[in-house]
């Protein structure tokens, strides 16, 4: 093991400590803990997008995805990501903000309520929980497969090490502080692995030398068929639909034009960095098939020099240190805001709240680092991870421009739809397909349709409500 590279790694884990401590100091309201108090221009709000779009899954499990099976259609983990950003941002951009500035509603749960009732709400609670829990469990599973070697531990162990790394700095940074942190995460993660992709290209020969050392079609992302790239499209597109990050991100920023500029700019940059990871696995699959393709992002760039392969496990840890707390971070904002303020204490003190945020995330990590002792395929199960919320996503949507929607509707057809999805998932040999998406939205969507057309009122209450609330935002920041 190379004594540079630890010293660098070292280094760059007690560089992020020490300013999450710094951070913390900031944190003295809920607001500052949960939406850094408004305050987020663009250059904070990117940062904290591509925490969301970048993590173990877009860096480690697709490179390892790349390697094993699909080649560079492994893109389509940060592609479909990026797709759903602009999405989210022309359908529920407005609508989202407005809740913030007429209302001071800054999660997804409370939104859905005003739009349709407790009963939704509380359903949504639990999607949420559910899916920014998984999604941080797969974090510490990334870096574990690149550190764990290294350091010659059992994978497991590793996986402990960090989930408690990344609930201290949950505990301590808070949105505000994790933005400041995801400025340096951001850049070395992008440089770094462009750097190291180029390298292991020239590695391997040249492109053409690669390309003719793979199977036919290995390098074209459309390569497992329209069907497959539909869904995985589909599925980043409906998952960012109902994004507890980015409706936070909503609320935070300094305006909406910031919002939508910092929006734009992540895309952009998602497009162009999913290339990199993916591109270092097609090499390793080129050059070393007999590795193992779960550690083919550092193997492959230690091959090319140990500098090389130093910069790929900095840039790992960047892409998971920004993720992974920020994650956590959602999970915790969701409960306190929709379940600890809404029905345990709605008197409860800054202080009380804050206290109870830190315990909440301390537990809640905890229960997250043993799932993540149980994951298998980190690019199988985000994909999958992210059809849950689907199904919920399509509902809201509908009943913004169809009056006729109500709660009873939205209720039954976000549990019926979320049910299916989270069963398939579970499922080891579902039938027909082994995507949720498909039979959670086919059972969603029906249910909607026939509750909604069965409704004896043309216009629900709930739209009246958002229909009050349009008018009120475009007198005051519309």
């Amino acid at each position: 093991m190379n004594l540079t590279i630890v010293s660098i790694l070292v280094g760059y884990v007690l560089v992020t400590m020490v300013l999450a401590l710094i951070m913390a100091k900031h944190n003295k309201t809920v607001k500052d803990m949960f939406t850094a108090n408004g305050s987020l221009s663009v250059f904070m709000i990117v940062p904290l997008m591509l925490s969301e779009a970048i993590g173990g899954s877009g860096t480690v499990g697709s490179c390892t995805e790349a390697m094993s099976t699909i080649g560079m259609a492994a893109v389509w983990t940060v592609w479909g990501i990026a797709i759903g950003f602009f999405a989210y941002r022309i359908l529920f951009g407005r609508f989202y903000r407005a809740l913030y500035v007429t209302r001071g509603i800054m999660s997804i749960p409370s939104a859905y309520e005003l739009r349709f009732d407790k009963k939704t709400k509380i359903i949504m609670l639990v999607v949420v929980c559910i899916v920014y829990i998984c999604l941080f469990a797969l974090q510490p599973v990334a870096a574990a497969s690149v550190l764990a070697p290294m350091f010659g531990v059992e994978k497991s162990t590793m996986i402990m090490v960090l989930g408690v790394l990344f609930v201290i700095i949950s505990c301590l940074g808070g949105l505000k502080g994790l933005a400041s942190m995801n400025k340096l995460h951001s850049f070395i993660l992008i440089v770094g692995l462009a750097i190291v992709a180029i390298c292991s290209v020239n590695y391997g020969g040249g492109w053409k030398a690669i390309v003719d050392a793979l199977p036919e079609n290995y390098t074209s992302p459309f390569n497992p068929g329209p069907k497959q790239i539909f869904i995985w499209a589909i599925t980043g597109l409906l998952a960012q639909l109902s994004s507890a990050f980015l409706t936070t991100i909503i609320s935070a920023g300094k305006s909406y034009k910031d919002v939508k500029l910092g929006i734009d700019i992540t895309c952009l940059l998602l497009i162009i960095f999913a290339f990199f990871p993916v591109i270092i696995g097609i090499v390793a699959r080129a050059v070393m098939p007999e590795i193992d393709s779960a550690t083919a992002l550092y193997t492959m760039s230690a091959s090319v020099s140990p500098v090389i392969g130093g910069l790929a496990v900095v840039a790992v840890l960047a892409a998971i240190f920004s993720t992974a707390p920020a994650f956590l971070l959602i999970v915790t904002t969701t409960f306190i805001q929709d379940m600890y303020l809404s029905f345990i204490r709605p008197q409860a003190t800054e202080k009380d709240t804050l206290f109870v945020s830190k315990i909440f995330t301390i537990v809640v990590g905890v229960l997250a680092v043993y799932m993540a002792t149980r994951v298998t395929s980190i690019f199988n199960q985000t994909m999958q991870i992210s059809q849950i919320r689907a199904v919920a996503a399509i509902v809201l949507l509908v009943s913004l421009f169809w009056p006729r929607v109500d709660s009873r509707a939205a209720f039954w057809s976000i549990l019926c739809g979320g049910a299916v999805a989270v069963i398939w998932y579970f499922m080891e040999n579902p039938p027909l397909t082994s995507e949720p998406l498909i039979p959670s939205v086919a059972v969603g969507l029906l249910t909607l349709c026939i509750l909604t057309l069965s409704s004896k009122e043309k216009v629900s209450e709930g739209y009246k409500v958002y229909a009050q609330l349009k008018e009120e935002y475009k007198k005051t920041e519309g």
